[in-house]
Formats: structure tokens, sequence, C-alpha cells
């Protein structure tokens, strides 16, 4: 008799990690936010008078803060990673926990190293959900100009025209 993995006899579940709904719920919340809130709350911690930069100035007595948020593509990098992370760990989150685990504990058992088992159990079945995670971003940073217009960043070309 063939049984879903949650309802085959004597199958066990793994134990949530600690904070693991902590977590969860903050990737919840964060995706309800807009892109430009998210983005004024990176400019007031790393903008040029923002409190990161602020404490590296006043530590180091340089001119310019550490994380050059503002006018630069590392900033909008920043901004955009920031803000499109939370999209692509909800589905890689929702395939990992649908996971087989009797198949880890089978690879272990035979001897693969960690390494190994991230390689060829866990990576394989992750793959799908990174796809859909990536193709979602993609489409979502085609579509975004609120990180670009708050950032200010004016010289950055985020699609060159030809």
């Amino acid at each position: 008799m063939d049984y879903p993995n949650d309802q085959a006899p004597g199958a066990r579940r793994p134990a949530p990690r600690c904070g693991a709904k902590a977590v969860a719920e903050f990737v919840d919340v964060f995706l309800s936010f807009p892109s430009f809130l998210i983005t004024l709350a990176l400019l007031f911690v790393h903008g040029n008078a923002g409190l990161a930069n602020g404490v590296w100035t006043g530590v180091t007595g340089g001119a310019e803060g550490a994380v050059p948020l503002p006018d630069h593509t590392v900033g909008v990098l920043l901004a955009e990673i920031t803000y499109f992370t939370p999209f692509v760990m909800r589905p890689l989150h929702a395939a990992l926990s649908q996971l087989d685990t009797a198949q880890l504990e089978v690879a272990s058992s035979l001897g693969a190293r960690p390494a190994q088992i991230v390689r060829r159990v866990i990576l394989p079945g992750a793959l799908p959900a990174l796809a859909a995670g990536g193709s979602l971003v993609l489409v979502l940073c085609l579509d975004e100009f609120g990180i670009v217009l708050f950032t200010s960043a004016k010289d950055v070309t985020t699609l060159p025209r030809s």
C-alpha cells in the first residue's frame, strides 16, 4: 500500500527549527509592504545621512559611509536584493518542507557527505522552486521602478537601451 509521506505508518515529521515560524511571519509581513517603503527604510539606515553610515563616519572619521546606497549601482543592487529575496524564499520554503526526510537519512546512512547530500538530494528537489522564484523576481524587477526612483540613482542604468 502506498502512503503519502505524512500518513505512512511510523513516518516522522522533522521538528520545526527554532524561530522558523517567526521568520515565515516576518517574510509574510515583508511581502505586504510596497517597494518604496522598503527603499525608504534602507535609505534611513544606509543613506548618506543614515544610521549605519553615520556610525561608520563617526568611528573612522571618513567623509563617506561604508555603504554608498544613493547614486550607486551597489545601492540599487542592495535595495533590489533586499526587496526581492522573500519572493524566492516562499517557494523555496514550500519545496524544502515537502522534501522527504527519509531520502536524507538514506543518503547519510550510505555514507554521503553533507555536501553530496545537498548536491544530489536537496538541490534537485529545490530547483523547480528556485526557477519559479527566479522567474517571478525577473518579471518583478523589470516592472519595479520605485526602488530605483527612491534610491535617487540618477546615473544608474538598470535596463540599457541601444
